[in-house]
């Protein structure tokens, strides 16, 4: 018989909440405490997930009995900040780094909760865009056009695709291709059609 899988418990969000999330990584499995009421204010995605219709009957939602919700798809240091983030806890003692905001903000996409986190977006993007980034490609502008999408944030938007038009138009703009490509995830979240479209519109103007 195979051993129960070991689950460490992170610093809650919440250390009265009533569920628990199952969160998945390379370094080991682990569970964050968070209010359910907390998240479904923050997020449609998350009010639908503990919708007690979706519960078994007798089930209830219960800090002395919290719910189980497995994650396995998402990042779990991601999630882990973004849950203290959306319950405002003092423990945000360390701004997170470019890879860590990425993650953030493809999870702010997915759960539908960029709005709470506008205090942080309003200065990770002017941060990432005005500060050099290694190696320097184009690249690393379209991740953070790609952020500013995935955060809602128009203005930061606009400002990046301005910035790529700056620095000019040639074989390094991604292509349709690379929106296919999962290693390509910062891309694949534009709009369908988007880098096509945006291309012509770049080399129309730009020439």
């Amino acid at each position: 018989m195979a051993a129960p899988t070991t689950y460490h418990e992170r610093t809650p969000a919440d250390p009265e909440g009533d569920v628990l999330l199952k969160l998945y990584s390379p370094e080991g499995h682990s569970t964050l405490r968070v209010s359910a009421k907390v998240l479904s204010i923050s997020s449609p995605v998350f009010k639908a997930l503990f919708n007690p219709e979706h519960f078994k009957e007798g089930q209830a939602l219960s800090s002395s009995k919290p719910l189980e919700v497995s994650l396995p798809e998402d990042d779990a240091d991601a999630m882990t900040w973004l849950c203290h983030a959306l319950h405002l806890r003092p423990t945000l003692d360390q701004e997170p780094d470019f890879a860590m905001c990425e993650q953030v903000a493809f999870l702010c996409d997915k759960y539908q909760c960029a709005q709470a986190l506008i205090p942080w977006v309003r200065v990770w993007i002017p941060k990432w865009r005005g500060a050099p980034v290694e190696p320097g490609t184009k690249k690393d502008h379209f991740r953070i056009l790609c952020m500013a999408y995935a955060l809602d944030d128009e203005v930061q938007f606009w400002r990046c695709c301005q910035d790529i038009i700056w620095l000019g138009v040639d074989s390094d703009f991604p292509s349709e291709e690379k929106l296919s490509d999962p290693s390509e995830i910062g891309l694949a979240i534009l709009p369908e059609g988007f880098v096509g479209t945006y291309t012509l519109a770049l080399l129309s103007n730009f020439y």
